[in-house]
C-alpha cells in the first residue's frame, strides 16, 4: 500500500535510505564500513536540493499528466528540474502536494524565494518550502527554552596609541593655504621637511645668471633661516638627520667644461646660532650616505669601482678637544657594500652589498671599530632594523617593475640579531614588502626615564632573575614533554610487546610446538679440518 500522508511518506522515505545504505556498505572493512555508511546515510538524506509544493489541486489519474507539466514548466523556468513526484492518496486522487527535485540547491532556494505564494488559477496558491525546513520545523520542542546568554568580556583594544584618549578615530577635518598664500621658491627642484622641527628644505638650480642655492626656510613665519649659494651643480641630495640636528647636501658639481664630475658636503647645524655650513670635499665617487640616528656620526661609501668600494666614518663633533668640526675617523678599504643601514640605536651598522653584490651583509661595531660577523642572504633586496635595534631583517621582494622576474626566486626574509646571528629564515612565494609595525614612543616621563637610567644595574638584575626562572620553566616544560612521549612509547612498546609473544605462541602451536627462533632447539656443533695446502723440501748446506 503506498503512504498517504506526508508523514507516512518521510518514514517511507528514511527505511528506504537506510535500506540503502545498508546495502551500499556491505563486505566492507570495519573502518571502511562506518565511513562509508555515514557518507551513504548523508547522501541518502540529502535533500537540500528538494522543495515541497503545497495547495495543488486534487485530480484524478486522467488529469495527473497534464498537472504534473504544468508543475514541471513553472519551476523548470528557475533552474533544471532532476526529478518531481506527485503522490496518490486512498481515494485514487493526488494529495494536493508534490515533491520538486532540483540538480542544484541554489536553484532550490530560488524557487522557494519566487514561486512560494504563486497563484496557479482563482482557487489554487502554491505554498513552497524546502524539504529540509520543513523537517525541522517538526523537530522544534513544544516548550519554549530560553538561548543562553554569554557573559560579556571586553575586547583587546586596539587603537591604544590614538592621541585620543577617548580612543576615537581621528582625522584632518579641513586643510587650507597657509596664510592663504603661497611660499616663494623660485625653480625649486626639490625639498624636504626637518624630522623634527618647523622647518623646510629645499634646493633650486642655477638659471638666468642666478647661482643654485639651497636655503633652510621656517614656517609658519616663512623666515629664511638660512641660504647657501652653489655654483657649477649638476644635482644636489638633501640628507636630514633623524633628530633634525644636522642637514646634509650632497653637491655633484662639474668643471668649467662639463666632461668632469666631483663631490662635496655641505653641512648644516641646524640647532646651532647663525646656522653655520661645513664643506666636505670627496674626490671620489658617493655611492651611498646615512646618518648615525642616534649620534653626530655619518657613513659614507665611495670608490669608483662596482664590487669593492670603501666606507668611511665622519663625526659632526670630532675635533680636538671636543671642537665641532667635522672630523675623519677612519676608512674602511675593499668593502663588498652599497648600502648603509644604522641601527635606531647608533653604533651597530649593516655594511649591505645589494644588487650586483648579491646579498653580502657585514656587522660592523662602530665605537670598536671592528666587524662583528659576516653573513650573506643572497639576492638580497631590502634590509629592515626592528625599532628597538635589536633585531635586522632582510628580505628578498619582488618588485612590480620592469625587473619583476629577476627575483622570483628565493623569495622570503630572514631575520638576524645586531650581532649577526640567524634567527629565523622563511621563505614566501610572491613576497613584495616587508615592515616592521611602528614602536609607540615611550610612556615614561623624563623623571622616571632618568630613575630608570639611575638604577639600570638594579632592574638588570630582577630582569636576570626573571629571565632565568622563564628558562627554568621553559626547560621543565622540554623535560615534561619529553618523558610524557618517553612514558607512551614505553607503553605502546609493552603492548607491541605483548601482542607479538601473543601472536609468537600461537604460531608455535600451529607447528606442533616446534619455535624456530628458539635457541635450545638446536644443537651446536663445531668440527676442524686440517688441509695440507702445499708441501715444499730444501737441501741446507752444512
Amino acid at each position: 500500500m503506498a503512504p498517504t500522508t506526508f508523514e507516512q511518506k518521510l518514514a517511507h522515505l528514511k527505511r528506504e535510505a537506510e535500506h540503502y545504505a545498508d546495502y551500499l556498505s556491505d563486505e566492507e572493512v570495519e573502518d571502511e564500513v562506518a565511513t562509508k555508511a555515514h557518507e551513504e546515510a548523508d547522501f541518502c538524506n540529502d535533500y537540500s536540493m528538494a522543495v515541497v509544493v503545497g495547495g495543488l489541486p486534487v485530480v484524478d489519474e486522467a488529469k495527473h499528466g497534464k498537472l504534473l507539466n504544468v508543475v514541471k514548466k513553472i519551476f523548470g523556468q528557475v533552474g533544471a528540474v532532476v526529478d518531481i513526484h506527485m503522490p496518490f492518496g486512498a481515494s485514487g486522487k493526488t494529495t494536493g502536494y508534490a515533491f520538486v527535485e532540483y540538480d542544484q540547491e541554489a536553484h532550490a532556494n530560488d524557487a522557494v524565494r519566487t514561486i512560494n505564494n504563486f497563484a496557479l488559477d482563482k482557487r489554487h496558491t502554491m505554498l513552497v518550502n524546502k524539504y529540509a525546513d520543513i523537517e525541522r520545523f517538526q523537530q522544534t520542542p513544544a516548550e519554549f527554552v530560553a538561548s543562553k546568554v554569554d557573559k560579556f568580556t571586553e575586547p583587546k583594544n586596539l587603537q591604544t596609541w590614538l592621541t585620543d584618549p577617548a580612543r576615537r578615530d581621528m582625522f584632518m577635518p579641513s586643510m587650507k593655504l597657509l596664510e592663504k598664500k603661497s611660499l616663494r621658491a623660485d625653480g625649486v627642484h626639490d625639498f624636504f621637511w626637518s624630522p623634527t622641527d618647523p622647518i623646510l628644505a629645499y634646493w633650486a638650480p642655477e638659471g638666468n645668471n642666478v647661482p643654485a642655492r639651497v636655503s633652510l626656510v621656517e614656517l609658519p613665519s616663512r623666515r629664511e633661516v638660512r641660504q647657501k649659494n652653489l655654483f657649477n651643480v649638476s644635482d644636489c641630495k638633501l640628507h636630514w638627520h633623524p633628530n633634525g640636528t644636522f642637514l646634509c647636501v650632497k653637491v655633484t658639481r662639474h668643471s668649467k667644461s662639463k666632461k668632469t664630475l666631483y663631490t662635496n658636503f655641505e653641512l648644516f647645524r641646524v640647532h646651532e646660532q647663525l646656522v653655520p655650513v661645513e664643506m666636505l670635499e670627496v674626490k671620489e665617487n658617493i655611492v651611498a650616505f646615512a646618518w648615525e640616528p642616534k649620534g653626530t656620526r655619518f657613513a659614507t661609501v665611495h670608490g669608483e669601482g662596482q664590487q669593492r668600494l670603501n666606507v668611511s666614518f665622519y663625526d659632526m663633533d670630532g675635533g680636538s678637544k671636543g671642537a665641532k668640526e667635522v672630523t675623519l675617523l677612519y676608512t674602511l678599504a675593499d668593502k663588498a657594500c652599497s648600502h648603509l643601514y644604522w641601527s635606531p640605536l647608533g653604533n651597530n651598522i649593516v655594511l649591505a652589498g645589494l644588487g650586483e653584490i648579491n646579498g653580502q651583509l657585514e656587522f660592523w661595531d662602530a665605537n670598536e671599530q671592528q666587524s662583528i660577523t659576516v653573513q650573506e642572504h643572497f639576492k638580497c633586496t631590502h634590509v629592515e632594523w626592528d625599532p628597538s635595534g635589536r633585531v635586522v631583517a632582510t628580505a628578498v621582494c619582488q618588485p612590480l617593475d620592469n625587473s619583476y622576474y629577476k627575483f622570483t626566486m628565493d623569495n622570503g626574509y630572514t631575520l638576524w640579531t645586531f650581532q649577526g646571528k640567524q634567527l629565523l629564515e622563511e621563505k614566501k612565494d610572491a613576497f613584495y614588502q616587508f615592515l616592521w609595525r611602528p614602536r609607540p614612543r615611550t610612556l615614561l616621563s623624563d623623571d622616571e626615564y632618568n630613575h630608570v637610567v639611575k638604577n639600570l644595574k638594579k632592574f638588570e638584575k630582577r630582569f636576570d632573575q626573571m629571565d632565568r626562572l622563564k628558562e627554568r620553566e621553559r626547560l621543565a616544560a622540554e623535560k615534561a614533554e619529553r618523558n610524557r612521549k618517553e612514558n607512551e612509547f614505553q607503553e605502546l612498546l609493552e603492548k607491541r610487546l605483548a601482542t607479538a609473544a601473543a601472536r609468537r605462541a600461537e604460531y608455535v602451536a600451529l607447528l606442533g610446538g616446534y619455535d624456530s627462533e628458539d635457541e635450545s632447539e638446536y644443537i651446536v656443533q663445531s668440527h676442524t679440518y686440517d688441509d695440507v695446502l702445499e708441501i715444499k723440501e730444501e737441501v741446507m748446506r752444512k
